[in-house]
């Protein structure tokens, strides 16, 4: 192999290495678009339920448990912000709590997982 390809190889494995983990798990991307803080925030995915508070203009990333097929359920102060069906890999679902609005997605044509864990 030649050495000018291997320095450019290796930053190609580093950035892209972490889209692998969604081959292995679904995620969950909270984040509040908002300027106020959103506390009651209730994620519910095979038969556990989990609380997360979010901040003003801030996000957070969760590995969803391992269940196979199921439908997450994630509310905000008690109202339905979105309902989808998970796998328990492969799935990337975004959540804004602060406008109401999700989308899920698959890896392959979803953002980098790298830059998700920075935001």
């Amino acid at each position: 192999m030649k050495k000018w390809l291997v320095a450019p190889l290796i930053i190609f494995i580093l950035i892209l290495a972490p889209n692998l983990m969604w081959l292995n798990w679904s995620t969950l991307f909270i984040k509040n678009t908002s300027s106020k803080q959103v506390n009651n925030i209730t994620v519910e995915i095979c038969s556990e339920t989990f609380q997360v508070a979010s901040k003003p203009h801030s996000s957070s990333l969760r590995l969803l448990p391992k269940c196979g097929d199921a439908t997450l359920i994630l509310k905000a102060n008690a109202k339905l912000v979105c309902q989808y069906y998970v796998e328990g890999e492969l799935y990337n679902v975004e959540a804004d709590v602060g406008s109401g609005k999700c989308k899920t997605d698959l890896p392959i044509i979803s953002s980098l997982f790298l830059l998700k864990l920075i935001k």
